[in-house]
């Protein structure tokens, strides 16, 4: 989803890669292809471009829903078993990439300190010109600095 590529430019990588997800889910190492075995499947698409304080967030936000989890079935040998699987309840893969979820707000907050900010009314059109002020600036005939382009070259007008 947007929001799994939007939470991956600002920093954050798959919750399938932290060091704590035994505890949460289980990985189906006999269905990762033989060809991945140089490659780390757990660091696969760890986002360094952020030093998240891992303990910080592990200790504060719980791992369950998160639209951060990688695909149950990516990067799997056969495609009907997956490579991941919940071991807890909470941990729902159908759910998976599909919203933006409280805990993704929570890590969000901490690394970056804001709380979201809520839409407020528009506020009342505020009139910065006088009604003469509105006529003359329709004219654009008496502006000074009005410059035309004519292809790269351009004039300045006076009148």
């Amino acid at each position: 989803s947007i929001f799994h590529l939007l939470l991956h430019a600002l920093g954050f990588g798959h919750i399938n890669n932290r060091d704590d997800r035994d505890n949460f889910i289980h990985v189906n190492s006999e269905n990762i292809p033989d060809d991945f075995a140089t490659t780390s499947i757990p660091r696969f698409f760890d986002t360094y471009n952020v030093e998240i304080p891992m303990y910080e967030l592990y200790s504060r936000v719980s791992p369950f829903k998160s639209v951060m989890y990688m695909d149950g079935m990516a990067w799997g040998k056969h495609q009907a078993l997956t490579v991941f699987s919940p071991i807890d309840d909470e941990v729902n893969p159908i759910a998976w990439q599909t919203q933006l979820e409280k805990e993704d707000k929570e890590r969000l907050m901490l690394l970056y300190g804001a709380e979201p900010v809520k839409p407020t009314n528009t506020p009342p059109s505020v009139e910065r010109l006088s009604p003469e002020e509105k006529q003359s600036a329709k004219d654009v005939k008496k502006c000074a600095d009005l410059i035309e382009s004519r292809t790269t070259i351009r004039f300045t007008f006076e009148h």
